[in-house]
Order: C-alpha cells, then sequence, then structure tokens
C-alpha cells in the first residue's frame, strides 16, 4: 500500500491499485482452479491409455485434496513470515513444474507425485496468500473484493467446461 493512510475514498475509485490486485488475483485463481478441475476433463483418458483402474486414477485427485488441506496452514505461516510474494512464487513455480511433468508421466506414481503433491502445494501456496494480500487492501470493501477476487475459482471451473465440451465435440467430427 506504499505507506499511505488507506481512507474509504480511495476503495472507491475505479482507479485505486486494490482494485488492480483483486483483479490479478482473481485471474490467477482462474488459472490455478482451472487445472485442478482439468483432472475431470483428463480422467478417462488417463486411465483407458496407461490402463490404469478408475480408483488408482481418481485416488490422486483425493490426494491431491488432502495434501492442499494440509498444506495451507503451513503456507499461511510462511506467508506470515516471508511474505506472500515468496509463498505465491513458489507455489506458482510448483503448478507450472507440475504441469510439465504431468506432460511426461508414464505410470501412476508420477500421477500422484505431480499431480497430488506438487499441484497440492502449488495450490495451496497460491490461493490462501492472495486472497489475503487482497483482504489488506481494503477495510470498507473487504468483502466485496475478496468476493470478486474469489470468483476466479468457479470460473476456472466454468471455462473448463466450455472447454471440455469443445473438446467432446472435435473429437466426434
Amino acid at each position: 500500500m506504499g505507506g499511505t493512510a488507506l481512507t474509504t475514498h480511495d476503495e472507491s475509485k475505479l482507479s485505486y491499485y486494490g482494485w488492480v490486485v483483486v483483479a490479478m488475483v482473481a485471474l490467477a485463481n482462474l488459472t490455478a482452479f482451472g487445472l485442478i478441475n482439468a483432472f475431470s476433463v483428463f480422467f478417462k483418458p488417463l486411465a483407458s491409455d496407461f490402463g490404469w483402474s478408475r480408483a488408482a486414477t481418481a485416488g490422486a485427485y483425493s490426494l491431491y485434496a488432502i495434501t492442499h488441506n494440509i498444506l495451507a496452514p503451513f503456507v499461511g505461516a510462511i506467508t506470515d513470515k516471508f511474505g506472500p510474494r515468496i509463498a505465491t512464487a513458489s507455489g506458482g513455480f510448483c503448478l507450472g513444474a507440475s504441469m510439465i511433468l504431468m506432460s511426461q508421466i508414464r505410470a501412476i506414481w508420477e500421477l500422484y507425485v505431480y499431480y497430488a503433491l506438487f499441484l497440492g502445494f502449488g495450490i495451496a501456496a497460491v490461493y490462501a496468500p492472495m486472497i489475503a494480500t487482497v483482504s489488506q487492501y481494503f477495510r470498507v470493501k473487504r468483502g466485496l473484493a475478496i468476493g470478486i477476487a474469489a470468483t476466479g475459482v468457479g470460473g476456472g471451473s466454468q471455462a473448463l467446461f466450455h472447454i471440455d465440451k469443445y473438446i467432446v465435440i472435435c473429437h466426434h467430427i
């Protein structure tokens, strides 16, 4: 916030820097949670192409959810100690590494490590620190700002739904 006192008048202006932060957090959430929900698009092809059971393949998503929930408080502590830039940068690195490594998987254990562990840490290290950062920019319109920033979560899922339908249509052509 640059050391200047925050006034409610500042929050009401569209040019207020906090709204830029809100927009970037919403975009980052859209991307990150689009990656998470991409699992539903690739679930059947993964299971059939590699000959894995549906239960074994779905286990990666379950382990992701557990990993994300366990790591979130630790990432919060890291954010408090080192700031959101360190936490979010490490989370973004893990998200990117996860996607690159997932393109090279050959065994089920790789799916578990790259999706469940790397992506689990990446999401934990991106979501909570960014939402906490948004809350620091607002006093009066804090709920609105956090609500807008969090729309990326559902937006990522919705965008993926449309991409999935496009893939299905193109596959039948």
